[in-house]
């Protein structure tokens, strides 16, 4: 039931896209969400760590890398992956800017708290 669940939520997902890999991305992007929420944090990391190749997801996924391991304890990393939000969305559109600003202030909070 719950890789069908994942995959459902996929569906909206892949709607706009025109070609395999990036449909391929975005299921990927859900199950590395899902498996983030059954608390499967090892193996949503190494699904996350791939998205770095890829630009348009790059950021979000540095992002949600950074919350796995700021919850896991893990502030060097999550100072790395808040600084690489932090880097790329620079002059992010206006729909990007409160995840970039979310990013700023913990990055900001775990540098001062290190």
């Amino acid at each position: 039931d719950g890789a069908i669940s994942m995959l459902r939520r996929s569906i909206p997902l892949t709607s706009g896209y025109d070609n395999l890999q990036e449909i391929v991305m975005a299921q990927l992007w859900v199950m590395a969400g899902s498996l983030a929420e059954l608390g499967e944090e090892e193996e949503a990391l190494r699904i996350l760590e791939g998205f770095n190749i890829w630009f348009a997801w790059d950021a979000p996924a540095a992002f949600a890398r950074a919350q796995i391991y700021e919850r896991r304890g893990e502030s060097e990393k999550a100072i790395q992956s808040y600084s690489r939000v932090v880097e790329l969305w620079r002059d992010c559109d206006p729909e990007l800017r409160p995840t970039w600003e979310a990013a700023q202030r913990a990055l900001g909070r775990l540098v001062s708290e290190s």
